[in-house]
């Protein structure tokens, strides 16, 4: 996994893209590059392979996965109590507010 490649240095982009084109002709199963949206049409095409997109979150997508992040573990939640559950919710809500309105 290359995570980042749009955070190449522009110096070293034609030395790291022969090289994973190399990873491709390998005994290599799986190549995963991540990067923004603005160098996914080159890679495509330098790789010779289709991308996958990261859809965004909504809001309702934050909120449900902060709840379950923070409610999975006992230790964070006070052993199931309730209460301790229900304020992660407020807060979960109020944070994604906040985000939402920067």
């Amino acid at each position: 996994m290359l995570d980042g490649f749009d955070e190449i240095s522009p110096l070293y982009k034609q030395t790291v893209l022969p090289l994973l084109q190399s990873l491709r002709q390998t005994a290599v199963e799986k190549l995963w590059v991540t990067t923004r949206p603005h160098l996914r049409e080159e890679l495509e095409h330098k790789l010779q392979q289709l991308s996958y997109t990261l859809e965004t979150f909504s809001d309702e997508n934050h909120f449900e996965f902060l709840k379950t992040f923070w409610c999975q573990n006992d230790w964070f939640t006070g052993g199931g109590n309730g209460g301790f559950k229900y304020k992660v919710q407020i807060y979960a809500k109020h944070l994604i507010r906040n985000q939402s309105n920067q």
